[in-house]
């Protein structure tokens, strides 16, 4: 019919990442030659292929709802109410108890990882290095 042929494909839509993602910030990360996105979607979250936007692996449902994600090269950070948990290709690796509120930001530092709580304590490191960095009161002057 006429009207088949004069319907141009050029806008149809293709995906819809939007419909499987929270308010959490998305974290972009690699492997091997591929490029990743993975989004937080409540307790659990999805890693898509930034090629052809298809699924590639779900990770575990968690006990409490993601707060924040961040990435440094094939691993995946997921923050948790009090938990860290390191995660490659959808399998926990490892995970990191020490704070004392929930954690609301994940920042990859070199080979170490910058998390903050709701109680603004920051924590720096990996594992057995982790340190804490005491709150500052607001007054003192803290640069010269």
């Amino acid at each position: 019919t006429l009207e088949s042929m004069t319907a141009s494909q050029l806008y149809a839509p293709y995906r819809a990442l939007g419909f499987v993602s929270s308010h959490v910030p998305t974290a972009l990360h690699s492997m091997g030659a591929e490029n990743f996105i993975s989004t937080a979607i409540g307790r659990t979250f999805h890693c898509y292929n930034c090629a052809k936007l298809n699924l590639t692996y779900v990770g575990v449902p968690q006990i409490e709802p993601i707060s924040c994600l961040a990435s440094q090269g094939m691993l995946l950070f997921t923050a948790t109410g009090l938990e860290i948990k390191l995660w490659k290709r959808g399998k926990e690796i490892r995970v990191y108890r020490g704070h004392q509120k929930n954690i609301h930001s994940l920042l990859p530092f070199g080979e170490h990882l910058i998390s903050i709580d709701d109680d603004n304590e920051i924590k720096f490191g990996i594992g057995e290095q982790r340190n804490s960095i005491p709150k500052r009161n607001s007054t003192r002057r803290i640069f010269a």
